[in-house]
């Protein structure tokens, strides 16, 4: 089909056909530019400039005969300078998205600008995608999962299961171990262990064993006030079953499944503790010689574990057994023995025995020992037999003046265990 146009239009066509065989022989055979009859012919061969098809000819036999059609410089800057523009977004693209990861997992690099730098040469050319999943593959394996944009600007953003589970991580030994947190291999090794960060059974066993280990999971900061207000809410308000009757709910422990009486005699004590410290501290334990939650949990953390010994045994009361009627105590024998056992390090547990021969009931000592030393102080026995009180920390010095003046034990029956030397409390 032919292609009309008119007057104007077919000037401005010629003029630009005129304009583009200019370029190219200006490229290739320049003395022919003074010959304006040779430009003449070839405009006069297509038409005009009017019909694209016969200039596309006509061009294809140019290239063929003299090589590649010369671009437009004006054109040839536009393009130069929008690559240039791409590569500049795609180095601040990458900047940026290397100042999240670390802004993330080490924020204190990002005080130091070289680190970013070193790193973007090593790549050299940011739009190689190639080298900048490699980069970024490196650093997750190394760090954990590269954190999205979205979290980065809306605190709101659900957070994925590896940052989330990595979080409560740091979360807990920020609570116990700090210092295991200046080594991120710790924490990595943990989420190796997993593998699958979704995986709840294979998480709730991993900090089943960290709580086992160092104590109750810590709250996360900002949920923490807000939990203990609904707690007290719900402890205030009387609960009722779903159907009306009236009947309060069984408090059940989450972690065995069994109600608060019966946790000491279920498999997962240890890790029901915590728990039962919490909601229960005033509940007796029978099979820990008849100690509070509250007592026996201050015991195992100072280490003092002579209430696990079974006192479960039936007594008789009379003394009466196979042999006969058992001996009575006499009370000029008594002899009350404190002693300072070291646990740990640093930790100490004083050991009173004796008070029973003395006349002095051993629950309401201990509950009085509690609140004059502020600190934990339970029933025992030790594997002679001998009832004994376990005071958390060092107090040998000052027991002495208080038994005396509180429960009127004699200062001559009051000794003092030091170096598996036996020395009365008070010389003559």
């Amino acid at each position: 089909m032919a292609s009309f146009a008119s007057g104007d239009e077919s000037n401005e066509m010629e003029a630009l056909l005129r304009a583009r065989l200019r370029r190219f022989y200006a490229a290739y055979q320049p003395e022919k530019l003074e010959d304006e009859s040779h430009f003449d012919k070839l405009v006069a061969k297509v038409g005009g400039g009017a019909n694209e098809k016969k200039n596309s000819q006509l061009f294809s036999m140019l290239v063929k005969k003299y090589g590649p059609e010369p671009e437009d410089e004006l054109e040839a800057a536009s393009e130069d300078d929008a690559e240039e523009e791409e590569e500049e977004s795609a180095e601040d693209a990458l900047r940026k998205r290397l100042e999240r990861f670390y802004g993330a997992y080490q924020p204190e690099k990002l005080d130091d600008p070289h680190h970013i730098n070193k790193l973007m040469s090593k790549i050299g050319d940011a739009t190689n995608e190639n080298k900048v999943n490699s980069l970024f593959g490196m650093l997750v394996k190394k760090y954990g999962p590269e954190p999205d944009e979205a979290d980065e600007n809306d605190d709101s953003a659900p957070m994925s299961p590896e940052a989330a589970l990595r979080k409560r991580l740091e979360r807990f030994y920020a609570a116990y171990q700090p210092e295991k947190l200046d080594d991120p291999k710790h924490i990595n090794k943990l989420m190796d262990k997993i593998g699958d960060a979704s995986n709840e059974n294979k998480v709730n066993s991993l900090f089943g064993m960290l709580v086992k280990k160092y104590g109750p999971e810590p709250e996360e900061e900002g949920n923490e006030g807000e939990c203990e207000e609904e707690e007290e809410e719900e402890e205030e308000e009387p609960k009722e079953d779903e159907y009306g009757l009236g009947l309060p709910r069984v408090l059940y422990c989450p972690v065995d499944g069994l109600p608060p009486e019966y946790c000491e005699y279920g498999p997962s004590f240890d890790e029901a503790l915590p728990w039962l410290a919490k909601r229960c501290p005033d509940l007796v334990l029978t099979t820990k010689s008849g100690a509070t939650v509250e007592d026996y949990a201050l015991a195992r953390k100072a280490g003092d574990l002579s209430l696990d010994e079974d006192v479960g045994k039936k007594k008789n009361k009379r003394g009466k057994g196979i042999l006969g009627k058992g001996k009575k105590k006499n009370k000029g024998d008594a002899k009350v023995t404190i002693e300072a056992v070291k646990r740990g390090k640093r930790k100490f547990v004083t050991v009173i025995t004796g008070l029973d021969a003395c006349g002095v009931k051993v629950k309401k000592a201990s509950k009085a020992l509690s609140k004059k030393f502020a600190g934990s102080a339970s029933t025992g026995k030790l594997p002679s037999g001998l009832a004994c009180i376990n005071v958390q920390g060092d107090c040998v010095y000052e027991l002495p003046d208080f038994l005396v003046e509180e429960f009127g034990v004699e200062k001559d029956k009051i000794f003092i265990l030091a170096k598996k030397k036996l020395s009365p409390a008070f010389p003559q």
